[in-house]
């Protein structure tokens, strides 16, 4: 009888998880729904009162935000003398339609993390709660930072590096829209994932899954994987881009490792964050005394792309020494406590 009651109640509980996940799916899919619908069919446009523009959105579908961001990019990395080309009738509306599709994702990207973690949160314990609250802000910043880096550095030079060899050959340069925008979207999604390294390895580290000296012990295996993973992801065959990806992977491993052989992680994972955002910093002036800014509005010698960068940069190092200093804090109060 106790048999029978308890598998009632198991199927009974399996079918309320079902539910629950069929209705955070739903949320999740109703969320990149309406957003690419919106980025889809609707432009921002902006209403002048008194002097001051007052953005409003405005149905649009022959020339929507989507198209605006494809046109965006276009502009800031295709070479001035290149081409897109769209071999087929419905090349755009599908590239418009791909674009508003992940336009959904990444804006609505909060509010899916958010659905995750309340699906995910019953079944998790208070340390392993905590250690996602912790996460939760670097993995964020470092995705940020690896897209960033992608979209303003290694594509322009990537895409022009590659057109030189055209351009040097007398060959008109095409690049069809479909490749363009899918090379563009893979790189950049490409390299906000592998921002996230030092997060996976810290958290499978303090969960207990992977020691931290099982990463030391075995860098060589992930300099190879690193290798690998850059020549499937570069279109050329030169080694340059492919370096230019695994170098980056190979730092953000090590960091990584160190911080997850750190007593103090916060403190470790504070410094990283500064680290990262005076690189960024820096390369936006190498990105300017290199001159390899290929459009935009500039402001002074600076482009505005450079700005941007910098600005974000000195943003992720402030913010990178904020969480160090309450690391450094919240150690020295255990000690107090110890003794």
């Amino acid at each position: 009888m106790q048999s029978n009651e308890a598998r009632i109640d198991l199927i009974q509980s399996f079918w309320k998880h079902l539910d629950a996940l069929r209705k955070c799916i739903l949320r999740i899919a109703l969320t990149i729904g309406i957003i690419s619908f919106f980025c889809f069919s609707f432009d921002i446009r902006a209403w002048e009162v008194g002097g001051v523009g007052i953005p409003y959105p405005y149905p649009d579908i022959m020339s929507p935000f989507a198209t605006d961001v494809f046109l965006r990019m276009s502009q800031d990395l295709l070479p001035p003398d290149a081409e897109l080309v769209a071999l087929t009738p419905w090349a755009a509306i599908m590239i418009q339609f791909q674009i508003s599709i992940m336009l959904g994702i990444f804006l609505g990207m909060p509010f899916i993390v958010s659905e995750i973690a309340k699906f995910l949160g019953p079944a998790l314990r208070t340390r392993e709660k905590q250690l996602i609250l912790r996460l939760a802000l670097p993995s964020g910043i470092l995705f940020l930072l690896g897209a960033m880096f992608a979209y303003f550095f290694i594509l322009p030079f990537s895409i022009d590096f590659l057109y030189q060899f055209a351009a040097a050959m007398g060959v008109r340069q095409f690049f069809t829209i479909d490749q363009f925008v899918n090379f563009v979207l893979m790189m950049t999604f490409a390299f906000g994932v592998i921002a996230e390294l030092p997060v996976i390895i810290v958290g499978l580290s303090s969960l207990g899954i992977v020691s931290p000296e099982f990463w030391m012990r075995n860098w060589r295996w992930a300099a190879l994987i690193s290798m690998i993973f850059a020549a499937i992801i570069t279109p050329d065959g030169t080694g340059v881009t492919m370096t230019m990806i695994a170098v980056p992977m190979m730092t953000l491993y090590f960091s990584g490792c160190a911080i997850a052989l750190s007593k103090n992680k916060i403190l470790s994972i504070g410094l990283m964050i500064s680290g990262l955002g005076c690189v960024v910093a820096l390369a936006s002036w190498l990105h300017d005394a290199m001159r390899l800014d290929v459009g935009g509005n500039n402001f002074g010698s600076f482009g505005w792309r450079n700005w941007l960068v910098a600005g974000v940069g000195l943003s992720t190092y402030a913010l990178g020494m904020i969480i160090g200093l309450y690391g450094l804090s919240k150690e020295r109060s255990s000690r107090k406590k110890a003794e």
